[in-house]
């Protein structure tokens, strides 16, 4: 697949060390500046480089499907919640399309589990839990899953706060034995080995179960109109002062208290816009530009 590499979010070049602790880590990203305006509104075509592994199975990309199909399992999905053709809200997978499109640019190592939107899809339902899975597997077999959840606000501490609370909700025994239930069937591993050993691991049991926790966090950020090109943004004092801020934020949440059973590290990835509330018909206008 041809990706235009001028359409991806830059990833900020200085991830302080003071914005990583042991079980917490903070990976900064922006859009780039041209021609003096920042692009949060390339945000359509940085998603459609990945939409069809976020949307769709590799069985599925293999026998043909392609960005089109994505599109309209994503528009389906908004029927299924909406029931509604006019509707006009955005509704989360568009985030979590974002999430997706960071951890295939900057954790390769994750490979994704399981296609969510797809099972929403064809069992006409919600389902709930995180917002989609990955997983690693060393060569010692010692697997790391992977699971996400997206916020998408125009304030950062509306956004941690509904982060914690989903954590809160789903970082628990019963919950992850459920989204173990569900995953277990559901497994798109390419490779047959693999299925097998972490069909044998997906079970509960900390000690052979690792958890990633990627945690998109999107907010608005009025230091986005002080500057003209990526390098002034990057190096800006106050734009790390700001960083800092919303790190010691998160410390203060105490994520790492959520469940002290489980083998868990979160990674916080921030997204800044100048106006979020601008970016959301973008969404709207692509997924209705196909005939359905």
């Amino acid at each position: 697949m041809s990706i235009n590499t001028k359409d991806r979010l830059i990833k900020h070049s200085e991830n302080q060390d003071d914005l990583i602790s042991k079980k917490q880590e903070v990976h900064n990203f922006f859009f780039a500046y041209e021609a003096t305006e920042y692009q949060q509104n390339k945000i359509v075509a940085i998603v459609d480089n990945y939409i069809t592994e976020y949307a769709l199975t590799h069985d599925e990309i293999e026998e043909g499907l392609n960005h089109v199909d994505a599109w309209e399992r994503i528009y389906n999905y908004r029927m299924i919640k909406t029931g509604n053709k006019k509707d006009r809200i955005s509704g989360g997978m568009f985030w979590e399309a974002i999430l997706f499109n960071i951890l295939k640019e900057y954790f390769p190592s994750a490979k994704k589990l399981v296609t969510k939107i797809r099972q929403r899809t064809a069992n006409k339902m919600e389902i709930n839990g995180f917002d989609c899975a990955h997983y690693c597997l060393d060569s010692s077999q010692q697997l790391t899953l992977w699971l996400w959840e997206s916020k998408f606000y125009k304030d950062f501490s509306s956004a941690l706060a509904d982060a914690y609370q989903s954590l809160l909700e789903h970082l628990n025994i019963t919950k992850i034995e459920e989204e173990f239930t569900f995953l277990t069937p559901n497994l798109e591993i390419i490779s047959q080995e693999e299925k097998k050993v972490i069909k044998n691991l997906i079970k509960w049991n900390k000690d052979y179960v690792n958890f990633e926790i990627p945690v998109l966090l999107t907010y608005d950020l009025s230091l986005i109109n002080d500057y003209k090109n990526n390098e002034d943004f990057k190096i800006d004092e106050k734009v790390k002062k700001d960083y800092e801020r919303k790190f010691k934020s998160i410390l203060r949440k105490k994520f790492v208290d959520i469940n002290t059973t489980m083998n868990i590290k979160f990674k916080f990835i921030l997204l800044p816009f100048k106006d979020i509330s601008a970016v959301k018909e973008l969404f709207i206008k692509k997924r209705d530009s196909y005939n359905y």
